[in-house]
């Protein structure tokens, strides 16, 4: 209705009028807008094309056949997402993708999901990112050192891929990095020579691989040390036994990087609950060995609001082996120097039923009541801590005056 409108009242409405409605519509909405007239053409091209989101298939089609073709309106592009899910008619989507990218001279944001190895096409372009996202399923990463070292403004680096290396980059690739996401086993060639310059690092796929915090630790201990860092690991918690060797993991991590200001959790649970007692003694073992930490942050997925009463009770999870927790602490005492003392990491047997059990039973990650026992017991620990957020609340500690 209002686009019929605007058709036929289009040159009595002030361009201010036309510039607000075209601020605020959809991209659909967009579309039709700038079909009106040239003078609104113009006005929502600009707002149209400043942002490509992931599309479905057929309209990616149709937006990379408009940017390919028209270098005025790829100029427009600052952020870009490609998400090729399938193979279905793959070398002339690559064809479009290549020209289109050729003309996105202003793109400042690119995030590409690719099933095949990266466009060579990358290296040409003549834009300067400043944000990066690349997720590879192909084992052939020969053109993203290449691409890389092209790209001296990417602020911020997001890359998962299943290969261990990234050959050919150069260490002094990416001198403008402060925002680092990837897998442990690419951080030798991506963290090593830029952990100087970084604020913020995540690690992903290391959950409760013993090598990985071993890794990590490792890099941290080898490369020159930033004053401040925020890191964000995963945890996988579906396993019994697994958060003692989280637990340990952190405190290999922390022994090797005193200059974390703040440690994020990224808890994967796989549905099953996360004992108060086992979120609190792991997390109680790994914060002495954080010195600077001012920020915890705790993040998972919400439970279902019916999961374990009596007749849905906790499903059991399998033990994880208990040479991962061996290694991990001849690796801590190692470094530390001293015994160390992971008796707070055996979490005794969950209270009966009746003996202040409370059905259905509270998800710890979300329930206030739970979070001020959490809250109490870390702060004991580590006084230094200021802020601890949970999914939904965040907290900040405040001294009691004297």
């Amino acid at each position: 209705m209002i686009l019929t409108h605007l058709k036929k009242m289009e040159t009595r409405l002030p361009i201010e009028i036309i510039a607000m409605v075209a601020k605020y519509a959809s991209i659909d909405a967009l579309a039709h807008l700038s079909a009106v007239s040239r003078s609104v053409y113009f006005i929502s091209m600009p707002r149209l094309y400043a942002s490509v989101p992931d599309m479905d298939i057929p309209r990616t089609i149709r937006c990379l056949r408009t940017l390919s073709a028209k270098p005025e309106a790829a100029r427009l592009v600052h952020s870009f997402a490609f998400n090729l899910r399938i193979f279905y008619a793959l070398q002339a989507l690559y064809v479009l993708l290549n020209r289109s990218l050729c003309n996105m001279t202003g793109l400042r944001t690119l995030s590409l999901r690719l099933k095949t190895p990266m466009p060579s096409v990358l290296s040409q372009m003549s834009c300067r990112l400043t944000k990066f996202t690349f997720r590879a399923t192909s084992n052939d990463l020969s053109q993203i050192s290449q691409f890389l070292m092209t790209q001296s403004t990417i602020e911020e680096l997001s890359i998962t891929s299943p290969l261990r290396r990234i050959p050919g980059l150069d260490p002094d690739a990416l001198p403008a990095l402060k925002q680092l996401t990837a897998p442990a086993w690419l951080l030798h060639d991506l963290l090593l020579p830029r952990l100087l310059r970084l604020s913020r690092l995540r690690v992903t796929r290391i959950r409760t691989d013993t090598e990985r915090f071993v890794e990590l630790a490792k890099v941290f201990k080898k490369a020159k040390h930033p004053r401040s860092l925020a890191l964000m690991i995963e945890a996988d918690l579906t396993h019994l036994m697994a958060a003692p060797t989280v637990s340990l993991g952190l405190a290999l991590v922390g022994q090797a990087a005193p200059f974390i200001t703040s440690l994020a959790l990224d808890i994967h649970h796989g549905g099953t609950r996360v004992e108060r007692k086992e979120l609190q003694n792991m997390v109680s073992f790994a914060l002495p060995w954080f010195p600077s930490l001012t920020t915890l942050v705790i993040l998972a997925p919400p439970l279902s609001l019916n999961a374990y009463t009596h007749d849905n009770p906790p499903t059991r999870r399998m033990r994880m082996p208990l040479g991962k927790i061996s290694l991990l602490d001849r690796e801590l005492s190692s470094a530390s120097g001293v015994p160390v003392d992971r008796l707070m990491l055996f979490v005794g047997p969950p209270d009966e039923p009746g003996q202040e059990q409370i059905y259905p039973i509270p998800d710890v990650l979300y329930n206030k009541t739970c979070q001020m026992h959490l809250l109490k017991a870390w702060h004991r620990i580590h006084r230094g801590l200021e802020r601890v957020a949970f999914p939904r609340n965040g907290y900040t500690y405040m001294e009691k005056k004297q």
